[in-house]
């Protein structure tokens, strides 16, 4: 299952991203994963304009379909955590990533 959402980011509308849930194939186990490929209408690309690595990428939903983004260093994970209302973690060690839903609180 895919769904393509814009994005945000900067003031700029990047279309074509795809958030990808894996319900086919051998192991159809319903985890996500998002494909950031996203293009203006002037054709800058998303991955152009952003360095994602080592960063914590925050989304809120303005509408369905279009998110807004924006990136934050690797130093206010703790404090995202203790403004979350929900954490995971997915994979391990080294590979893992943290996942939360900001308790609505604190989006003010």
């Amino acid at each position: 299952m895919t769904k393509d959402i814009t994005i945000n980011y900067n003031g700029k509308d990047y279309s074509g991203n795809t958030i990808k849930i894996e319900t086919e194939g051998a192991k159809p186990n319903l985890s996500w994963r998002m494909q950031l490929k996203g293009v203006t209408t002037g054709g800058e690309k998303i991955t152009s304009v952003a360095n994602f690595v080592n960063k914590i990428l925050l989304f809120q939903e303005i509408s369905p379909g279009y998110y807004s983004m924006s990136i934050l260093e690797a130093d206010a994970l703790d404090g995202l955590i203790a403004a979350s209302e929900l954490v995971a973690t997915n994979g391990i060690f080294s590979k893992s990533r943290k996942y939360g839903v900001l308790a609505e609180s604190n989006l003010e």
